[in-house]
């Protein structure tokens, strides 16, 4: 990977942590920042992933554009989504022709499903195990149900890709092994958090199907 810095999983982690609140409240800066993060981690595994990279980047800037215009409705997704659904604006374009916050958290937290649940499978495996084969069989029970056959079918070749664990630590991550060790569970369980709390809130606002 010469010439590219690998991945930070410890400012990944600090920077999920940062957008939960004691109050069950998420930052959508702090929010924005870690898709940020995992952007150039899909970036790190290679030209097979960069649909999800230009996806994750067209998301976040989106995002960013709504914070800039209405800062203080989009200060966290709760407001965002209090804001939107009180508005009836949830599927419709703001006058400078944004989407809908809502509809375009809705497939960050899609992606953030994905990649915890990758993390999950990652912390426990052997170094010998390939990841790929981990990475799609949480790919086929979570962002694969939202994707049509053509994106799956990307997907499957890009994953298939993915070394064994060993050599993906080696190969893409900034920690050593110890270290990464120690994030990797922590990354996956404040990103899990984040999930179920983002997962209610739309459910409670009946948003979930946003198209």
């Amino acid at each position: 990977m010469a010439g590219k810095e690998l991945f930070d999983f410890k400012h990944l982690l600090e920077e999920f942590t940062a957008s939960k609140t004691p109050e069950n409240h998420i930052l959508m800066d702090r929010y924005v920042n870690a898709f940020n993060d995992l952007s150039r981690f899909f970036v790190l595994l290679g030209t097979a992933f960069g649909f999800v990279s230009k996806d994750i980047n067209e998301k976040v800037g989106i995002l960013k554009a709504h914070r800039a215009e209405n800062p203080d409705h989009f200060a966290t997704i709760q407001s965002m989504v209090a804001y939107e659904v009180a508005n009836d604006l949830t599927q419709a374009k703001t006058k400078s022709g944004l989407l809908s916050g809502s509809r375009t958290l809705l497939r960050l937290h899609r992606t953030m499903d994905f990649v915890a649940k990758f993390l999950g499978r990652l912390k426990d495996m052997k170094d010998e195990e390939y990841t790929s084969k981990a990475a799609s069989e949480e790919y086929s029970q979570s962002l694969a149900k939202f994707h049509p056959w053509m994106i799956r079918k990307v997907a499957g070749v890009a994953m298939y890709t993915l070394p064994t664990r060993g050599v993906f630590v080696q190969k893409y991550c900034k920690q050593e092994k110890e270290e990464l060790e120690t994030l990797v569970g922590p990354t996956a369980a404040i990103m899990t958090e984040i999930y179920d709390i983002t997962q209610q809130l739309y459910a409670d606002n009946n948003i979930l199907d946003l198209p």
